[in-house]
């Protein structure tokens, strides 16, 4: 069986995608701000 760009598509859940990225986003701004959490740069 092989699965179509559609299945894939739909299968990273693009509704939920935002959802998922924005505490990354949000903690990354957040120890960019705050440069003494950058200990493992």
């Amino acid at each position: 069986m092989m699965t179509t760009a559609e299945q894939w598509v739909q299968g990273a859940r693009p509704k939920t995608l935002y959802a998922a990225i924005a505490p990354v986003l949000v903690g990354t701004a957040f120890a960019g701000y705050n440069a003494s959490l950058l200990h493992f740069f």
